[in-house]
C-alpha cells in the first residue's frame, strides 16, 4: 500500500492499468489482482470482482508463478463471500 493510504493505492493502480499497453499482459493482470485486492480490503466486493474478472481475462495466457499466486489469493480472499452471487460467479470462474 502507498504511505498506507488505501484510497490512494487504489487509484494509483487503476492509473496503471489505464496505462498498460496490451503487450504488457502480465504486469497488467498482476497489478488487476493487487487492485482487486486493496478494493476488497476498502469493502468494495462487487468492484473487487470486477476487477479479478479483468484478471481472469488475462489470466489463461499468463504462465508465471506470480500469475498462479494471484489466483490462488483470489480463491482465498473471496471464498468468506461464497453466499454473495457476484463472488460465487467469480468464485466458479476462477475454478475452472
Amino acid at each position: 500500500m502507498l504511505s498506507g493510504d488505501r484510497p490512494a493505492a487504489i487509484a494509483a493502480l487503476r492509473t496503471s492499468v489505464r496505462h498498460r499497453p496490451n503487450c504488457e499482459r502480465r504486469s497488467r493482470a498482476i497489478t488487476l489482482a493487487r487492485l482487486a485486492e486493496l478494493q476488497l480490503a476498502d469493502g468494495q466486493l462487487e468492484r473487487a470482482c470486477d476487477t479479478w474478472h479483468q484478471f481472469l481475462d488475462d489470466y489463461p495466457y499468463l504462465s508465471s508463478r506470480p500469475a498462479d499466486a494471484a489466483l490462488a489469493a483470489l480463491r482465498s480472499c473471496v471464498r468468506p463471500f461464497a453466499a454473495n452471487p457476484v463472488a460465487g460467479v467469480l468464485l466458479h470462474r476462477a475454478a475452472t
